[in-house]
């Protein structure tokens, strides 16, 4: 016998078999149970939706169809065992075994949904006392659906499944709070079996079915299916505007639904006039349509992660998973405005491919040692996957207004102006109010920050491999004029760098942030740049702007020219070749010499226009505004090898091995659709592409050792915190696998 918690609703679909088998032990008695088979009188059926089963049973006694009911209690009665009940109810009732099997309870409750059929009144009249008698359960409904009757009747496909389906669908929404949904499948028609399998699958309930003479329970799987969201896109403005509507004035609307929507909408009467009502089960669909048709694939992504489940703590702490489901919430809002989204799109790809890449490297570590991590510090990491790269959204420093940021400088110092958003008070407030923390108990802006933000902060800060992690080494931004201690120093010299209560353990950190640094690497792959065709588009709108900006820039020169000289010009063309140069060389995946690497110039902008137009405000405003459209149209054209790198890898598999060490192996192969892409491009992009860009992407297609570099190249971060890693006898592998 199985055994369940308490609080279960049973939905059993009602067959004939209590009637067979009375007729197969009781040869003597003369009925036909085909023809009690055959559909009720249509005030009958009226009555029954109205539940009025005892009153319709007793005419049909009255017709003389059948009085099996009566023989049945007199047999059950005469046993004195209670074995010996259970087996007569058994023997002679499918669905009865089938809740006697699984551990029926008085306190259970029971809902039948029998057909429109003298036999459906019958079975289920009989199954409900037996159950009352027997069982004292006192919880039992019987539920008809309208055009379920016999098999043969056409209303039976068009109105009497879809009726069946919604009456299930109601029942569970009607119960679900209260009680764990069990489905009993053993009973009634077996094209009754798909629908209620269906609705189970969607609302992910158990499933039960006993086969034929088996004694033994069979639960059916829930598999991974869901809507149909093409087609009920296409439908739902439809289905939208037609719901409770007049069916006079709307009937176009319906006229014009696929066939199978009609089936799942109603005509009702209300207040004398006629209108189309969605029935439960559309409702259901609809808001499980809008739940995806408005959620990103980075909030579903995040919110599935098997990681979620490691966040789980004491009962009296807060809950990180509900917190970290808050955040999934709002997350793909985080890099709208994105200054430089032709470096990545965040929002959809980088971000939601980086949780992937997480599960797949952690999940094989927390099975085999759930203490790998801490809740505190897994939280940690997953947090900064949201925030890492969100200063890409802004334009200026937080109370630096009067400086707008050139575009390599957004990314050069994105990392600092992520942190620097969380830091800020206004933008933190704003963060707040949006997540509604107040029900996590959480009551201000400075808790927030204070007990779990500056910690996640931290993760981005330091996410870029120019931020030390150990030592007395600072990294010095020229924007804000800040020197940035390493994590070491923040960590240990900074008393109120905590989580929640705790303070931050440096070693922990140290391993996340090198953790990090090796994930965000990681993901180097064609999902990264989406569809070919959204390529070649993207492609095309870099290259315009491109152009756009050098005129620009043409234009701002001439005005520089009219109101200093030659000079100005020349030195900042020396300025940009400088910038860029320095850009180049720090976000360049392809070396030509990958064993060599020279630290990045820290290049103070502000001071070297100031030496340039010797202090003049209205020339230096003219000179930022000179660079920033040539730097503009540098970076158009400089993302060409970024998005050739990226479509020229598959999606990397990882692979675990435990030998005293956790060991992730990392392969990368090339996509197999990289060559006739490529030549797509260009064929497409011939005229347009300067001699430069041609140079770099002509690598792609010559270098037959293009894949070991970028890998090399990918395989990088890792080198440099390779010890880091260690401590927790973590090791990375990063392979180039050729076909």
């Amino acid at each position: 016998m199985v055994t369940s918690q308490s609080n279960r609703c049973f939905l059993v679909s009602v067959g004939t078999s209590i009637l067979e088998k009375y007729k197969e032990y009781n040869s003597s008695i003369a009925f036909n149970v085909q023809q009690l088979n055959e559909d009720l009188k249509e005030e009958d059926i009226k009555n029954l939706i109205n539940n009025d089963i005892d009153k319709i049973y007793q005419e049909i006694l009255d017709q003389d169809k059948l009085s099996v009911y009566t023989s049945i209690k007199n047999l059950i009665e005469s046993k004195t065992s209670n074995n010996d009940k259970l087996n007569i109810m058994k023997c002679y009732s499918a669905e009865a075994k089938t809740l006697i099997t699984y551990g029926i309870k008085n306190d259970d409750k029971v809902i039948l949904f029998p057909t429109l059929t003298y036999s459906g009144v019958i079975c289920s009249y009989i199954l409900k006392n037996l159950l009352k008698d027997v069982f004292k359960l006192n919880d039992i409904e019987i539920v008809f659906s309208k055009g379920l009757a016999s098999a043969k009747n056409e209303a039976f496909v068009t109105e009497g499944l879809p009726n069946f389906l919604s009456n299930i669908v109601k029942k569970i929404e009607d119960n679900q709070e209260k009680y764990e949904i069990i489905i009993v499948a053993t009973g009634g028609y077996k094209s009754l079996v798909p629908y209620l399998t269906l609705a189970g699958i969607l609302y992910k309930k158990k499933i039960i079915y006993i086969y034929e003479d088996s004694d033994k329970i069979l639960e059916l799987p829930n598999m991974p299916v869901d809507i149909d969201f093409e087609r009920f896109k296409i439908n739902y403005p439809l289905l939208r505007n037609i719901n409770n509507a007049d069916v006079d004035s709307y009937k176009v609307y319906y006229d014009n639904l696929q066939e199978d929507f009609k089936t799942l909408i109603e005509s009702k009467d209300e207040e004398g006039k006629t209108v189309y009502i969605h029935k439960p089960i559309l409702t259901f669909l609809i808001n499980r349509y809008l739940s995806l048709n408005y959620k990103s694939s980075l909030t579903i992504t995040s919110q599935k992660d098997t990681l979620i489940k490691y966040l789980e703590r004491d009962n009296n702490k807060l809950d990180l998973r509900r917190l970290f489901i808050k955040f999934s919430e709002i997350s793909p809002n985080f890099w709208l405005g994105d200054k430089i989204p032709e470096m990545v799109d965040h929002a959809l790809k980088h971000h939601s491919n980086l949780f992937e890449i997480t599960e797949l490297i952690l999940l094989p570590i927390l099975n085999k040692d759930k203490n790998f991590l801490s809740p505190e510090y897994l939280f940690i990491l997953l947090s900064a996957i949201y925030f890492h790269d969100w200063g890409h959204s802004l334009s200026y420093f937080p109370e630096k207004e009067d400086r707008l940021l050139l575009p390599t400088e957004i990314r050069d110092y994105h990392h600092i102006l992520g942190y620097e958003r969380l830091k800020n008070e206004a933008w933190r407030n704003k963060l707040f109010d949006l997540l509604n923390l107040t029900e996590l108990s959480i009551n201000n802006a400075d808790s927030f920050w204070n007990n779990y933000l500056h910690a996640i902060s931290l993760i981005g800060l330091y996410h870029r491999k120019d931020m030390p992690i150990c030592g007395d080494d600072a990294f010095y931004c020229p924007i804000n004029k800040s020197n940035y201690k390493s994590l070491e120093e923040t960590i240990k010299n900074i008393n109120n760098v905590k989580f929640e209560e705790k303070t931050l353990d440096f070693e922990e950190m140290k391993f996340i942030v090198s953790l990090f640094r090796v994930i965000d690497s990681i993901d180097t792959q064609y999902t990264r740049i989406e569809s070919i065709d959204e390529l070649i588009f993207k492609i095309s709108i870099l290259l315009n702007d491109k152009k756009a900006f050098e005129i620009q820039s043409e234009r701002i020169k001439k005005l520089i020219g009219n109101i200093g000289n030659s000079v100005i010009i020349n030195k900042l063309d020396e300025l940009y070749k400088k910038i860029s140069g320095e850009y180049t060389k720090s976000e360049s995946e392809i070396k030509e010499n990958a064993k060599s690497k020279k630290k990045k110039d820290i290049i103070d902008v502000d001071s070297e226009i100031n030496k340039i137009v010797e202090s003049d405000d209205d020339k230096k405003e003219l000179a930022l505004m000179y660079l920033n459209s040539k730097l503009s149209a540098y970076i158009k054209e400089e993302q060409l090898k970024h998005y050739m790198k990226h479509l020229y890898l598959e999606i990397p598999k990882i692979h675990y091995e435990n030998n005293g060490e956790h060991k992730i192996i990392i392969e990368y192969r090339k996509n197999k659709n990289f060559d006739k892409y490529f030549e797509k491009i260009l064929k497409i992009f011939e005229n347009d592409l300067s001699e430069r860009a041609k140079e770099e992407l002509n690598k792609f297609n010559n270098d037959n050792k293009i894949l070991e570099n970028i890998v090399e190249k990918i395989s990088e971060d890792y080198i440099l915190v390779k010890e880091y890693l260690k401590t927790k006898k973590l090791i990375f592998e990063f392979r180039s696998q050729k076909d």
